[in-house]
């Protein structure tokens, strides 16, 4: 037993060791930088798991969605979630962008689209002031779009968001 003792304490490091050091220090870093990726992307999917639509607003461009609105009743609530991002995977907008947010009415309908802290940002036009989304960090705008129809919809109708970017 002494004998192995001894051998233990007098075997040098070989390069062999040190290769396989390094290894195990290069996987304990790369596991320590998937945490942080994972914690990020869980981030972001608690963000935007609610939402019926997101826009990420990388380009000024304009953007449209839909909303249908057929066959419903007078006095009937549509709720339509949406987000908005300065960012797309991982491209981040570099400098701040604004954009603008119109509503186009095809039915007769009060529309309110609130944002997180539950303020209606709509005019009597059904269009929003420039919104300004900071750059450099992932940041998501949230809005909840209510219609409340005034009349009984039967045909094919739609109300359209449309996103307006802006640098």
């Amino acid at each position: 037993m002494e004998k192995i003792k001894k051998r233990i304490e007098k075997k040098k490091k070989t390069a062999a060791d040190y290769i396989l050091l390094s290894i195990f220090i290069l996987l304990l870093i790369f596991v320590i930088y998937l945490l942080f990726r994972l914690k990020d992307a869980k981030k972001e999917y608690e963000l935007t798991k609610d939402a019926d639509f997101t826009m990420p607003i990388i380009e000024t461009r304009l953007s449209a969605v839909k909303v249908n609105v057929s066959n419903k009743k007078k006095d009937d609530v549509i709720t339509y979630k949406l987000n908005i991002t300065n960012y797309r995977s991982d491209e981040v907008n570099k400098k701040e962008v604004q954009y603008k947010i119109y509503v186009k009415p095809e039915v007769k309908a009060e529309y309110t689209l609130k944002n997180r802290e539950g303020k209606n940002v709509l005019d009597e036009k059904n269009i929003t002031e420039y919104i300004k989304l900071p750059g450099k960090k992932k940041t998501v705008d949230s809005y909840t779009l209510k219609i409340k129809l005034k009349e009984d919809v039967k045909e094919h109708k739609e109300v359209i968001i449309f996103i307006e970017g802006k640098k």
